[in-house]
């Protein structure tokens, strides 16, 4: 099962690690969200676990955020900053429509 993660809103150029399963997928030092259309990065993971613990550090920020997710059943996976530093996630079966 493939899990789309998309990093999308309040990326300010910024590094960001995200971990699944403690594994690091994605360490990459200058993430930032394209206004136009709402998202910063795409990571797809490969998986066959039923479920996975996703992990999202901003270390400039000193934030951090995590959800339990269903591959199966939501494999997309939507993670955005909130204007105080929260890390939000949202998760769909559907993919996210980007114009």
């Amino acid at each position: 099962m493939m899990l789309q993660l998309h990093l999308q809103e309040g990326f300010e150029s910024e590094r960001v690690v995200v971990s699944i399963d403690d594994i690091v997928h994605l360490d990459d030092p200058i993430v930032r969200t394209k206004m136009q259309i709402g998202l910063a990065k795409m990571v797809e993971i490969d998986t066959t676990k039923t479920s996975v613990l996703i992990r999202v550090e901003l270390p400039a920020r000193g934030r951090s955020g995590s959800i339990s997710v269903r591959p199966q059943e939501t494999p997309n996976v939507g993670v955005s900053v909130a204007s105080d530093g929260r890390v939000l996630f949202s998760v769909q079966a559907e993919p996210f429509g980007y114009l």
